[in-house]
């Protein structure tokens, strides 16, 4: 006998989308779902187009939640509706995609299969990617582009070996208690764009699994205000991230491995995890080379005796295939002493 049906939110971060925001709401209005079991959470992140007054229209309007907060970035967004939402699973929407008319019911179907707890869910379900507001899908689906094929109907934490082996935002499912621990653990300031990717990750830390409906219920919209994406003679063409949010992503990670309550056996499997994620990042293909990096070597040589700190540098010296600098730390009297570069 089949589960009784969940009661889903979804939440949607709005920023300066007031002309495609009203059709992410009447997405979700017009699901094939009951309406006493699905709501929608809009959170406008301090737009400064005629976004609020366009959103009035639907404040009187039944099974329709909206919070109103200064700007804080798309991750604080999610997490201010989270924090209201009263469903047992959540989905995430951009505002600037929508909801294709079956998305909840396959979910709470997909769901019913897997014997899912809110606890631990996370599900990752398959996009349409639209060629601007109102154009058709291109030939690629979100997955054909992350190769989700390799992966099978679920992935575990020892096999993941993909950078981002998730949808897209707005083709994340999650159980309400599982994001709301992730929305805990996250310094929300840090993490303004791309909260696919932290949360993502952060969830595969908690959950240890992500599941995949391969089925799209989802429009991702690429468009020309897209931050991660154009389409190029019919083509998904992702852009390139020049910024620290790697790094910075990997020692957040890091840090809740050193901090939570894991077990030996789990923390030692997501150190596994992290160690292969830091090497999916640093992975460039042969068509894209990139010169060495310059490597920083910090030591501390406060008391060190001068035999110790000339061995030190004739061991940096010897470095090979790659390029580095010593920066010794220590007081004036110290650093007077160093071997000579």
């Amino acid at each position: 006998m089949s589960a009784p049906l969940p009661r889903f939110s979804v939440v949607v971060a709005n920023y300066n989308h007031a002309a495609l925001v009203g059709r992410a709401i009447d997405s979700v209005l017009g699901q094939q779902y009951p309406a006493e079991l699905r709501e929608v959470v809009v959170v406008d992140d301090g737009s400064t187009d005629d976004s609020r007054e366009r959103l009035a229209a639907w404040c009187d309007t039944p099974g329709v939640r909206l919070v109103l907060q200064d700007n804080r970035g798309q991750t604080a967004a999610f997490a201010a509706g989270v924090a209201v939402a009263q469903g047992d699973y959540i989905c995430l929407l951009d505002a600037d995609d929508h909801c294709l008319p079956d998305r909840l019911a396959a979910v709470a179907a997909h769901l019913d299969t897997l014997g899912a707890t809110p606890e631990q869910l996370f599900l990752c379900h398959d996009l349409q990617i639209l060629d601007g507001v109102d154009g058709a899908p291109i030939a690629a689906t979100w997955f054909d582009q992350i190769g989700q094929h390799r992966f099978g109907p679920h992935l575990t934490l020892s096999a993941v070996h993909h950078e981002f082996p998730f949808a897209s935002t707005s083709g994340m499912v999650f159980g309400r208690p599982l994001l709301a621990r992730v929305m805990a653990l996250l310094p929300l300031h840090e993490w303004r764009m791309f909260a696919d990717a932290i949360l993502g990750h952060t969830a595969m830390l908690l959950a240890g699994e992500v599941h995949y409906l391969r089925r799209c219920l989802t429009g991702y919209v690429v468009h020309g205000r897209n931050d991660n994406a154009s389409i190029v003679a019919g083509r998904y063409v992702a852009k390139a991230r020049w910024n620290d949010s790697r790094a910075r992503q990997l020692r957040l990670l890091e840090l809740l491995v050193d901090t939570l309550p894991f077990s030996a056996d789990e923390r030692a499997e997501r150190w596994g995890y992290l160690a292969r994620l830091e090497h999916a990042y640093r992975t460039v293909s042969a068509d894209r080379s990139r010169p060495q990096p310059l490597i920083s070597l910090v030591v501390d040589a406060q008391g060190a005796p001068p035999d110790w700190m000339q061995a030190t540098a004739d061991a940096a010296a010897r470095l090979r295939d790659c390029r580095h600098e010593l920066l010794w730390v220590g007081d004036a009297a110290t650093l007077a002493a160093l071997p000579p570069d």
